[in-house]
């Protein structure tokens, strides 16, 4: 199964609008006393830039070849960020202070970046005849070329994006409690509807990967 360009082009769009409020989120909260965590608005501001450019290869942000390793080194090293945080998270023995896996989903979406950027590049790797030019964005499976050396790792990444978007879909009206009780947190529900969009599009994306 291929999935449609335009499908991809708008999932794209998307996502780099949601690259756009989170550098916008960031911005605003270190103008004012509103408390948003950067880590994770960072996360958000680098995954849909380069998921924009994998889900649409004309604007050149993905590209084979070095564009593609250096993106898989971001993802490594912000995956490696990403999973001392929760160790420290874990191993925090301050009175009153209880493991909440708040960065457990980024951990894993920033692991499924690395893992969908080390599969196209090696997929990339074994296309010499594409040339220098050749893109190796999620649109160019239309080749039929195999593209996932490890199908239940991806099945787990799918269902892990789908589980959390649902989760996050079902915390909403707390959110809107929270929003009303502390006042303080920067656009909660815009971070989520974030969150979703990331969490779907990846889903889709990695579909696509095995499809």
């Amino acid at each position: 199964m291929t999935g449609p360009v335009w499908l991809a082009a708008i999932l794209g769009v998307v996502m780099l609008g949601a690259a756009v409020a989170s550098v916008a989120r960031i911005v605003i909260a270190g103008r004012s006393s509103r408390v948003s965590d950067y880590g994770i608005d960072g996360h958000n501001v680098l995954m849909g830039v380069s998921m924009a450019g994998m889900l649409i290869p004309g604007l050149f942000i993905v590209t084979a070849g070095p564009s593609t390793v250096i993106w898989l080194i971001v993802w490594l090293l912000l995956a490696l960020w990403f999973a001392i945080t929760v160790i420290q998270d874990v191993i925090d023995r301050r009175p009153g202070h209880r493991f909440t896996g708040h960065h457990v989903p980024h951990l894993v979406m920033a692991g499924a970046m690395a893992y969908m950027l080390a599969v196209m590049n090696s997929r990339g790797s074994h296309m010499g005849s594409g040339g220098p030019g050749h893109m190796s964005g999620v649109s160019d499976m239309a080749t039929g070329a195999p593209l996932v050396p490890w199908p239940t790792l991806d099945y787990a990444f799918v269902i892990f994006m789908l589980g959390y978007a649902v989760l996050v879909i079902d915390r909403l009206p707390a959110i809107a409690l929270a929003i009303a009780d502390d006042p303080r947190p920067l656009a909660p529900r815009l971070a989520a509807a974030i969150n979703i969009a990331m969490a779907l599009t990846m889903g889709y994306t990695l579909v696509m990967m095995f499809a």
